[in-house]
Protein backbone atom coordinates (compact mmCIF):
# COMPACT_ATOMS: atom_id res chain seq x y z
CA UNK A 1 0.00 0.00 0.00
CA UNK A 2 1.36 3.71 -0.81
CA UNK A 3 0.80 6.37 0.70
CA UNK A 4 -0.22 10.05 -1.28
CA UNK A 5 -1.18 13.54 -0.33
CA UNK A 6 -4.05 15.36 -1.46
CA UNK A 7 -5.26 18.85 -1.36
CA UNK A 8 -8.74 19.77 0.02
CA UNK A 9 -10.61 23.19 -0.15
CA UNK A 10 -12.47 25.26 2.65
CA UNK A 11 -14.06 28.15 2.84
CA UNK A 12 -13.98 30.63 5.38
CA UNK A 13 -17.66 30.86 6.29
CA UNK A 14 -19.40 30.96 9.65
CA UNK A 15 -21.12 27.09 8.83
CA UNK A 16 -19.59 23.38 8.90
CA UNK A 17 -18.10 22.53 5.37
CA UNK A 18 -18.93 18.82 4.25
CA UNK A 19 -15.29 17.55 2.79
CA UNK A 20 -15.39 13.81 1.00
CA UNK A 21 -11.87 12.72 2.13
CA UNK A 22 -10.44 8.96 3.33
CA UNK A 23 -11.65 7.71 6.54
CA UNK A 24 -7.88 7.48 7.85
CA UNK A 25 -6.65 10.89 6.20
CA UNK A 26 -4.24 12.78 8.03
CA UNK A 27 -3.93 16.14 7.81
CA UNK A 28 -0.20 17.60 7.68
CA UNK A 29 -0.75 21.27 6.62
CA UNK A 30 -2.84 23.93 6.61
CA UNK A 31 -2.48 27.31 4.47
CA UNK A 32 -3.96 29.83 3.03
CA UNK A 33 -2.21 29.23 -0.63
CA UNK A 34 -3.98 31.43 -3.57
CA UNK A 35 -7.61 32.08 -3.22
CA UNK A 36 -8.61 34.85 -0.74
CA UNK A 37 -11.25 33.51 2.01
CA UNK A 38 -10.39 29.63 1.26
CA UNK A 39 -7.85 27.40 3.66
CA UNK A 40 -6.32 24.57 2.25
CA UNK A 41 -5.71 21.43 3.98
CA UNK A 42 -2.91 18.64 2.31
CA UNK A 43 -4.25 15.22 3.79
CA UNK A 44 -1.56 11.54 3.48
CA UNK A 45 -3.72 8.97 2.91
CA UNK A 46 -3.42 5.32 1.89
CA UNK A 47 -4.63 5.06 -2.05
CA UNK A 48 -7.18 2.02 -0.99
CA UNK A 49 -8.87 3.77 1.78
CA UNK A 50 -12.74 4.56 1.27
CA UNK A 51 -14.06 7.94 1.43
CA UNK A 52 -16.17 9.31 4.14
CA UNK A 53 -17.68 12.94 4.78
CA UNK A 54 -15.44 14.81 7.17
CA UNK A 55 -17.08 18.38 8.81
CA UNK A 56 -14.72 21.19 9.19
CA UNK A 57 -15.27 25.03 10.12
CA UNK A 58 -13.20 27.77 9.88
CA UNK A 59 -13.19 30.46 12.98
CA UNK A 60 -11.64 33.50 13.42
CA UNK A 61 -9.23 34.57 16.73
CA UNK A 62 -11.75 35.18 19.39
CA UNK A 63 -14.67 33.33 18.30
CA UNK A 64 -16.32 30.74 20.60
CA UNK A 65 -15.91 27.54 19.44
CA UNK A 66 -17.99 24.59 20.48
CA UNK A 67 -16.63 21.58 22.49
CA UNK A 68 -17.41 18.90 20.23
CA UNK A 69 -14.15 19.89 17.61
CA UNK A 70 -10.61 18.87 17.39
CA UNK A 71 -8.17 21.44 16.59
CA UNK A 72 -6.60 20.85 12.83
CA UNK A 73 -4.45 23.99 12.27
CA UNK A 74 -3.88 27.44 11.69
CA UNK A 75 -3.34 29.55 8.48
CA UNK A 76 -2.55 32.47 8.04
CA UNK A 77 -4.15 35.21 5.07
CA UNK A 78 -2.97 38.62 4.89
CA UNK A 79 -3.51 40.03 8.40
CA UNK A 80 -6.60 37.73 9.04
CA UNK A 81 -5.53 34.37 11.10
CA UNK A 82 -7.61 31.28 10.42
CA UNK A 83 -8.24 28.27 13.09
CA UNK A 84 -9.38 24.92 11.63
CA UNK A 85 -11.85 22.81 13.44
CA UNK A 86 -13.19 19.13 12.71
CA UNK A 87 -16.51 18.33 13.93
CA UNK A 88 -15.54 15.15 16.25
CA UNK A 89 -19.14 13.54 15.56
CA UNK A 90 -17.87 12.92 11.83
CA UNK A 91 -14.33 11.16 12.38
Amino acid sequence: MSREIYKYRVPVKDVWHDVAMPSHATIVHVACQDTPGVVSLWAEIENESASVTRSFRIYGTGQSIPDDTDYVGTALDGMFVWHVYENVLTK
